[in-house]
């Protein structure tokens, strides 16, 4: 009976440390872990599609708020887009309809991107049967007219640029189940390139990476859309509500062929270059809208000029190309690629620019020397300093231009810096040193980043490569304006070849410097930009100019293969066309904002105060002026608790996302519900161990 019992407990001892319950124990402790992470993570995505902050948003979106401040977007009923080209200038109307379904008074935020330098001039609101037009003020005034109507229950509206791409429009006191629709009107420049026009029309905005040293105050105490240094490695929010898109295209001149690249569109040809183009929708966008068109066979463009007379002087846009021209040597070249491997060039962006980054290794020359950068978070480069295009060097560039992947933050500075600084050991002063950057220009830090490139750049060129479907063209071409170099933008792997061979061919063509224009006997012209870019081969001279009379001819001068160059161009008078004063004093705006970046040491500037005079004088929204609607009879039962939190001030003290890509938006309340349901699945599994040990101790 002894030996009985004493067995019966080694039997026991043995059960309580059997090795397959302690396994089975570290199982379900696995399995509930992963199933923690993956109900996190799925309560975070369902959460994202009912909140978003303001830098998250990458659509045109009404965004209601509840009562912890989170932005919830409104129901998004139709949107309505009419475009009508004229020559080289576009008029656009944008009109967004949404619903307030909730069941108390809100203010909304909309939140709506629009084409690089779009010269914003109108605002209407249609809020039931009412329609309240806008007006432009000084900013602060601006938002103290608002904030006023606000507060006395009137319906109101309040137009800002964030940047000169994006835009936010406040909405007080929509009523409960009430209708609103927002239309916005803003003049646009078409442009041409190789032949070709274009028009783009962004249907989504990329989410921007801000770094963490860059959060601090903007003008007049408000507070930046700067960011924490992370950002959402997520794809575009896609854009799934009804679309309709018009476009009632008048060229000027007999077209040889219309063609929507990304969009099955609806064509009608009314008559010479007059074409009606239509595009309905309410399926996913992951592209923004471009429509290009080219004149006949030999109907290339030599000279434009479209014009607008007013009070104060004539204003016109002149476009012309510069005589063609075949170099008499091709010099040799340092290149320098910088690519973006940050988490937003992910999936098709970062094969986009792998395949962009092979076709230039390929048209290099033995005797050009190169190096490759990468960043994200950090930055890198593949050699310590440019080396020879030989066969060896460039098939190790090529493996590792095979190995990219993108991930992390966009820290763009580091990178330019890098290339900036690069020392060649190749007889540096008789190259040619070129910069070609690629990437989305997924940042918020623009400003900072054009006085980098404004102090660095020296005697080099820098040419942006804008990759995937919606990249910030604002930063992109300003940065190659800034550079002296040529904006290129690749939305699809099959436009890469036929994209690069354009950009080399430019780049191996020599540029026309140090451009000048005058016009008759000398007469003085004002014209924008005020620092004229260098040219490219197949690329259009446009200005913006103000004078007292129409010029009959025009004096063009410059610097072409170190030789002063010079011509007489005469110019027949211009067609009428509306709005080019609106796009003169818009890209007089962006010269002087330009200065501003230029400006260096303290004291006060003139610049904000002489932005601010033109945008008042030319009714334009600007970073120093707002457009406001205010409604004239105010509507019951408005109460200071429907109020909001500033939406900028929410965005800066937001915390960073606990996993990459997470909303910082969403409430405790998925993560509760999984805590607990995982707890007591773990306890379930914990009992059945313990009553599998007992029932094996009984036998």
């Amino acid at each position: 009976m002894a030996k009985s019992m004493e067995k019966q407990e080694l039997v026991n001892r043995d059960e309580s440390f059997d090795p397959g319950n302690v396994m089975m124990v570290v199982y379900v402790f696995v399995i509930c872990f992963v199933l923690l992470v993956g109900s996190l993570v799925a309560a975070d995505a369902a959460n994202t599609k009912e909140s978003v902050k303001l830098n998250e948003v990458s659509r045109g979106e009404l965004l209601f708020t509840d009562e912890s401040g989170v932005f919830i977007p409104a129901p998004d009923l139709f949107r309505d887009v009419i475009i009508n080209v004229s020559g080289l200038t576009a008029r656009v109307k944008v009109k967004q309809t949404f619903v307030n379904k909730t069941a108390s008074t809100q203010e909304a935020i909309y939140v709506f991107p629009l084409p690089d330098e779009s010269a914003v001039d109108k605002l209407s609101m249609m809020i039931g049967e009412r329609k309240i037009v806008g007006v432009v003020q000084e900013k602060k005034e601006a938002q103290k007219t608002y904030d006023n109507a606000k507060r006395d229950g009137k319906k109101a509206s309040l137009l800002v640029q964030k940047r000169p791409n994006m835009f936010t429009t406040r909405v007080a006191n929509i009523g409960a189940g009430e209708t609103v629709t927002v239309e916005i009107e803003y003049q646009q420049e078409i442009q041409y390139d190789d032949n070709t026009f274009s028009l783009r029309f962004p249907l989504a905005i990329t989410p921007r990476y801000t770094p963490q040293r860059n959060v601090g105050s903007g003008v007049e105490g408000e507070v930046l859309l700067t960011g924490d240094g992370w950002m959402m490695d997520t794809p575009l929010e896609e854009q799934t509500s009804p679309l309709s898109l018009r476009v009632n295209l008048e060229a000027g001149l007999e077209l040889g062929s219309v063609s929507s690249v990304y969009h099955q569109v609806q064509e009608k040809k009314n008559g010479r270059g007059s074409y009606q183009l239509s595009y309905e929708s309410t399926s996913k966008n992951y592209h923004d809208f471009v429509l290009e068109w080219q004149p006949v066979e030999g109907g290339a463009i030599n000279a434009a000029l479209f014009s607008e007379e007013s009070d104060d002087g004539v204003y016109s846009l002149l476009m012309l190309m510069p005589p063609a021209f075949k170099a008499a040597y091709s010099p040799l070249r340092e290149l320098v690629f910088i690519v973006d491997v940050s988490g937003s060039m992910a999936g098709t962006s970062i094969r986009q620019a792998k395949e962009s980054l092979l076709h230039g290794l390929d048209k290099l020359k033995p005797a050009d020397s190169f190096n490759i950068i990468i960043f994200n978070n950090t930055s890198s480069a593949l050699f310590n300093e440019p080396v020879l295009a030989n066969p060896r060097s460039l098939e190790q560039a090529k493996k590792f231009v095979s190995s990219l992947n993108a991930d992390g933050g966009t820290e763009m500075k580091p990178a330019l810096d890098m290339a900036f600084s690069m020392d060649s050991v190749v007889d540096e002063k008789s190259r040619v040193q070129q910069v070609v950057f690629m990437t989305d220009g997924a940042v918020g830090n623009e400003e900072e980043l054009f006085n980098l490139i404004d102090q660095r750049i020296e005697n080099r060129r820098l040419f942006t490569v804008g990759i995937g479907s919606a990249p910030n063209s604002y930063f992109m071409s300003r940065a190659a304006n800034m550079g002296r170099g040529t904006f290129t933008y690749i939305g699809d792997l099959s436009e890469v070849q036929r994209k690069m061979e354009q950009l080399f061919n430019k780049i191996e063509s020599p540029a026309m410097t140090d451009i000048l224009l005058s016009g008759n006997s000398g007469e003085s012209l004002e014209y924008f930009p005020s620092r004229v870019p260098d040219l490219y081969s197949g690329e259009p001279l446009v200005l913006a100019v103000k004078s007292s009379s129409k010029s009959e001819s025009l004096s063009i001068s410059g610097m072409r293969e170190n030789r002063p160059w010079r011509a007489n161009l005469k110019i027949e008078n211009g067609a009428e066309t509306s709005g080019i004063s609106t796009l003169w004093a818009r890209k007089k705006i962006r010269s002087l904002m330009d200065q501003m970046v230029m400006q260096t040491g303290g004291g006060e500037s003139s610049l904000p105060q002489q932005i601010t005079d033109v945008a008042l004088q030319y009714q334009l929204v600007s970073k120093y002026t707002s457009l406001v609607a205010v409604e004239e009879r105010p509507i019951e039962n408005v109460t200071e608790d429907e109020d909001i939190k500033d939406a900028d001030k929410l965005l800066a003290q937001t915390p960073p996302p606990l996993f990459a890509g997470s909303s910082q938006t969403a409430t405790p309340a998925e993560m509760i519900r999984s805590l607990g349901g995982l707890a007591i699945f773990f306890g379930l599994s914990l009992l059945y161990i313990l009553r599998r040990r007992d029932s094996k101790m009984s036998i």
